[in-house]
């Protein structure tokens, strides 16, 4: 998933699901913030020593393996468990299965997203939605180099077949829809619409039993609503900004736009170590 569904569309459903605004922007905050935080700060000042934070994406997808490790599995492709890999959505036209294969729903990002709910925090709650919504639009895609991820294109025949890379980031476009050569043919045409819809409802669900508002129609209603946000298909993924401009209606007063460097600004003060050197005009 983008931004469309880790940022609005979840803002959206934890509205809905009976979070108040603050709770729901810290929510849909810290599941885009995992895309975002790519970059480590040592900061200095606690009682404890430093902090330093772990980074949960990263810009460069050539690092070594025991890094992408570290990284992709945990936080973008989720494996499912060894009875899940046997599911009707993994066939493939080879016949392969792969231990680490990411399951749309799966049982270990369940268990996640359910542990950090119950937890009261809402940045956990964050963190954890973000890993349950890739499952859905990473589905059987491993996220690491494997060839199991090698798709029939010219790209990629250049791509190094690691996570969704030789798809590109048609499988992240909420509208998008796409041919993934691997599987049976009769699951060949993905609509990613349909993910985005069965992953609203699946993370609808969890909140809902969390917070006690577990109700059909509110569910069914919020599908509806954003069913006719998304539009329709959106294969080149050029209508986006109309989407977006759709959940912020939807989102309405709590809306607030998102900016990843928020948490540091209001977290960190920064002082300079000595007075900044003149400088030469010229």
């Amino acid at each position: 998933m983008d931004d469309e569904f880790h940022y609005y569309i979840t803002f959206i459903i934890a509205l809905t699901a009976g979070f108040d605004h603050r709770q729901a922007y810290r929510i849909a905050y810290s599941s885009q913030y995992v895309d975002d935080n790519t970059r480590q700060y040592t900061i200095h000042g606690g009682s404890e020593g430093p902090y330093r934070n772990y980074i949960t994406q990263t810009p460069d997808i050539f690092k070594p393996q025991e890094d992408l490790m570290r990284i992709h599995p945990v936080f973008h492709f989720m494996p499912g468990d060894s009875n899940e890999l046997h599911g009707d959505l993994c066939r493939r036209q080879d016949g392969k299965l792969h231990l680490l294969n990411t399951i749309a729903g799966n049982s270990h990002s369940t268990i996640l997203l359910q542990s950090a709910l119950a937890s009261g925090n809402d940045y956990l709650a964050g963190i954890a939605t973000h890993v349950f919504a890739d499952t859905f639009s990473h589905q059987n895609f491993v996220g690491y180099k494997d060839s199991f991820n090698g798709m029939d294109s010219l790209f990629a025949k250049i791509a190094p077949s690691i996570g969704h890379l030789d798809a590109q980031h048609r499988p992240d476009w909420p509208a998008a829809v796409w041919d993934d050569c691997r599987l049976v043919t009769s699951h060949r045409k993905v609509r990613n619409r349909d993910r985005v819809i069965d992953a609203s409802k699946a993370l609808y669900n969890a909140y809902a039993s969390v917070a006690g508002t577990m109700d059909e129609g509110t569910g069914a209603g919020l599908v509806d609503r954003i069913t006719k946000a998304l539009g329709p298909d959106d294969p080149s993924n050029d209508r986006r900004h109309e989407r977006i401009d759709r959940y912020r209606a939807l989102i309405g007063p709590a809306y607030r736009p998102y900016d990843k460097d928020e948490w540091r600004a209001a977290a960190v003060t920064t002082t300079l170590a000595g007075p900044v050197p003149p400088q030469d005009d010229y």
